[in-house]
């Protein structure tokens, strides 16, 4: 099947999903035809714009029953019967939680935190970002680096919770990612090698790419570490951070998709397009809500055929 008949299978999805079309039974249905061992579902991100109400909304008119929760939406704060109540109202809605994050921890009790906080949301694997404040100067993220000790600590936590561990790649480019906070998976695994096998990956599709390393190689090489996978396309392919509608931007999905059912990957892979909602002066100043279904239904067409 070549990439124009994957596009008419995904769009033709996207389409109806958008439209309210299709029933929860119709796209069950269909979800239970496919033989990807993996699932399809929503990093928290993606809705940093939107309140947890009206994300809960759109990911039941979507059929989408997996995300990836975010402390926006699940305050990390919050007192425990709080979060139990949060996780319920996603529960009612369909939609289950598959991991929560990415978590910066710059403290030792931060990584406390995060690790009863996904215990408390009952997910098994915590998205997390282990460091310190090394470039003040730099402001904000810019400023963090990736930290070894706090990479340990992680790693002893890991096994005392039993709960995977997965640190989110930031790209190389300092103009468009974090160099200093977990470039890629490769420079990531240098730090984390000789630590528990709980300590892995969430491998960001677009900064690996941007890299100019191979996401199929990459997911290849590290596959007992993978943990979570976070996907976008992009309108530009050397910068991570821009964005596009799964079906129109410039990274090979149909063949990342082939090598994750080859690989058995049984995680989720949670679209990440928080670039989806235009900011004035912003990299994708043509950003349009409407790529969020259309990204879905793209790679739904794209585990049907495969």
């Amino acid at each position: 099947m070549n990439r124009r008949e994957f596009f008419m299978t995904g769009v033709g999805t996207a389409l109806a999903i958008s439209a309210g079309r299709l029933s929860g039974a119709e796209t069950c249905c269909a979800a239970e035809r496919r033989s990807c061992p993996f699932r399809l579902g929503v990093a928290g991100y993606t809705y940093v714009k939107r309140t947890l109400d009206e994300t809960l909304a759109e990911l039941r008119k979507f059929d989408v029953g997996w995300l990836c929760a975010k402390d926006f939406h699940f305050p990390l704060k919050a007192k425990e019967t709080e979060l139990k109540t949060l996780v319920a109202k996603a529960a009612d809605s369909g939609v289950r939680l598959y991991g929560a994050g990415p978590i910066t921890m710059k403290t030792p009790d931060e990584v406390k935190r995060a690790f009863d906080y996904c215990a408390t949301l009952g997910v098994p694997t915590v998205v997390g970002v282990p460091c310190t404040l090394k470039y003040p100067e730099k402001g904000g993220w810019k400023g963090l680096a990736g930290d070894r000790t706090l990479c340990e600590l992680c790693s002893t936590k890991a096994d005392e919770y039993k709960l995977d561990f997965a640190i989110h790649n930031h790209g190389r480019n300092p103009e468009t990612g974090v160099p200093t906070l977990f470039a890629t998976v490769p420079d990531t695994f240098e730090m984390i090698k000789d630590l528990s096998p709980r300590m892995g990956f969430c491998v960001d599709i677009a900064y690996t790419q941007a890299d100019g390393l191979d996401p199929v190689a990459v997911l290849k090489s590290y596959a007992p570490r993978v943990f979570d996978i976070h996907l976008r396309n992009t309108s530009i392919l050397d910068n991570g951070s821009s964005g596009a509608a799964a079906d129109m931007g410039k990274i090979d999905y149909v063949r990342i998709f082939r090598a994750l059912k080859e690989m058995d990957y049984r995680g989720v892979c949670g679209l990440e397009l928080s670039n989806a909602f235009a900011k004035p002066g912003g990299i994708n100043p043509n950003a349009d809500p409407s790529w969020i279904p259309r990204s879905l239904g793209y790679f739904r067409g794209l585990m049907d055929a495969i």
